[in-house]
């Protein structure tokens, strides 16, 4: 059985725009269902290795988890139905060159963390939280903004930070976190709970084996086969807006051409396995199996 892959969604690999000035990160790994809206308006399903461009926006769905890589080597994770965008990007290639970008969290959990890669890097960046506008130098933090407050917790390192029309303050001390609910005065900083902070860390971190894709994953999930493609483009497209990002493989079989629509780059058998079972039925999917890539 011969097959020759074919793809849709050809912009998500097209790593030149690597190169792009406007390159902010790219995304390392994730859980589905997740979309990039573009600063053009058009709306993609995320999948791994796609870069991130200043004024993209991220969205993350129910159960659904993210990780992107910044350019200069830290990391963003995002929790479910988590809705970020990246604005006022300047990188500069030289050495000298100081990574500045604003992540403005509209809803969700996040967490930034710089990397032993990225630790020596110049950066300036800046997270908004609602109300809250935090500089990152070099550090490990905690948000959420919900309808409810916004939260802002330092796990390592040190922040400046302000409330919208306040004056500016600083954060030192490792596991503080200061939260201000919604038209209400802010809370004083205060130490977090033991019992809160593997509850708030957890909100933004992979479920591994539950269905985590990677740049490098080699696991695929079948979702169907089709004796067209043409029949096959009204399930991808589906499946797009659903936050799920397919591609189509030819083969034959018994001498007549099959479309197989599939999702790839799961990181184990496990990850793809329980993935299978989360969109059995979904889009007119039956039993869909695991497979993997050669």
């Amino acid at each position: 059985m011969k097959a020759i892959s074919i793809f849709f969604l050809m912009a998500i690999y097209a790593f030149p725009s690597q190169l792009s000035a406007n390159n902010t990160g790219k995304i390392e790994a994730m859980q589905m269902p997740a979309w990039i809206k573009h600063s053009n308006g058009e709306k993609e399903p995320l999948t791994p290795g796609l870069i991130i461009q200043s004024g993209d926006h991220i969205i993350t769905g129910k159960a659904s988890r993210l990780v992107i890589r910044l350019k200069e080597g830290s990391h963003v994770k995002l929790g479910e139905n988590t809705h970020i965008h990246f604005s006022n990007l300047q990188a500069v290639e030289a050495k000298q060159g100081v990574f500045s970008t604003t992540i403005n969290l509209i809803k969700g959990a996040f967490r930034f963390t710089t990397t032993a890669f990225g630790r020596n890097k110049k950066r300036d960046i800046k997270i908004k939280i609602g109300v809250i506008t935090a500089t990152i130098k070099g550090t490990d933090i905690l948000a959420r903004s919900n309808t409810e407050h916004v939260l802002l917790c330092l796990l390592e390192g040190a922040i400046t930070a302000q409330r919208d029309g306040e004056p500016e303050f600083s954060m030192y001390d490792p596991l503080s976190y200061y939260l201000v609910p919604h038209n209400k005065p802010a809370e004083p900083i205060q130490t977090v709970p033991q019992n809160k902070l593997a509850q708030w860390a957890s909100q933004s971190e992979l479920l591994n084996g539950g269905g985590v894709l990677a740049h490098n994953g080699k696991w695929i999930v079948n979702l169907m086969s089709l004796d067209s493609l043409e029949a096959t483009q009204p399930v991808t497209k589906q499946f797009a807006d659903s936050g799920y990002a397919t591609d189509v493989e030819r083969f034959i079989s018994q001498g007549r051409n099959w479309y197989r629509i599939r999702i790839k780059g799961f990181k184990t058998y496990e990850d793809a396995k329980i993935f299978s079972t989360i969109v059995d039925n979904l889009h007119g999917t039956h039993r869909p199996w695991v497979g993997k890539s050669e």
